[in-house]
């Protein structure tokens, strides 16, 4: 006889009620209390911190916590290079690129990788800003692991849901890490141009963009100047098409 898997729900009842009832709450912590208080605070007012910024805070020596800045103070070039560098299509799309499911479904069962049109992997095509700023804001940092896998998608979901996309990009910019401990757009510029987020030019603020994708794909560069010409050039390019109107993105 081969081997007969077991069944989740018999496995589930042998769970003692106590760790049944933990379980429930963590799950339900997870995956609603967390997330809804955080959005509607944050939809309301302001991210008071993030997972990110309080670990720093507590164990960081040279931690440099964010200094909030209002969509009116925020410079319309360093958001506009932020979503040119990180998500060009953001204003278009729901928080994920979308796939034909027959052709995902098709290639899953027959070993075939799951690309877009361009051959890109869908892991790469949907690595948008909302999924990124769902992270930032929301999650707790470390290597990836499936839990943070699926509550990042499920984060990215309710932010879509609950979020205009100019919240979106202002609490990202305002919270995102750009130099081990120094959190936020104003602390960034202060700590590489010695100047306020107000008055970063367009070639300054292409620079800094381009740092949160090199620093997340672990290449090292010692700071702005040292991004590579070509990568500011493109966002420089891709900033043309970011729409502001009323210091409003996306209008």
């Amino acid at each position: 006889m081969g081997w007969t898997p077991p069944d989740p729900s018999a496995l589930w009842k042998r769970v003692k009620p106590v760790v049944r009832r933990f379980l429930i709450r963590v799950a339900l912590a997870l995956f609603l209390f967390w997330p809804l208080g955080m959005l509607f605070v944050g939809g309301a007012w302001r991210i008071p911190t993030t997972p990110e910024i309080a670990f720093s805070a507590l164990f960081d020596r040279e931690h440099s916590g964010p200094v909030w800045l209002d969509r009116m103070v925020l410079s319309n070039s360093l958001r506009r290079a932020v979503v040119a560098n990180e998500d060009p299509g953001f204003c278009e799309h729901m928080g994920f690129y979308r796939y034909d499911p027959a052709r995902v479904w098709s290639d899953f069962w027959t070993g075939r990788p799951i690309v877009d049109e361009t051959g890109s992997p869908w892991y790469e095509v949907n690595r948008t800003l909302s999924r990124n700023a769902a992270r930032q804001i929301l999650l707790w940092g470390g290597p990836g692991d499936p839990l943070r896998a699926v509550l990042n998608v499920w984060y990215t979901i309710l932010m879509e849901m609950t979020w205009s996309k100019d919240r979106i990009v202002n609490t990202y910019v305002n919270t995102v890490e750009w130099a081990p401990g120094v959190f936020g757009a104003e602390a960034a510029a202060r700590f590489y141009y010695r100047m306020p987020a107000s008055e970063l030019d367009r070639a300054q603020a292409a620079r800094l963009a381009c740092l949160l994708t090199l620093r997340r794909d672990k290449i090292a560069v010692s700071g702005p100047d040292d991004v590579p010409e070509r990568l500011v050039v493109d966002v420089l390019e891709g900033m043309k098409n970011v729409r502001i109107r009323n210091s409003r993105i996306c209008p």
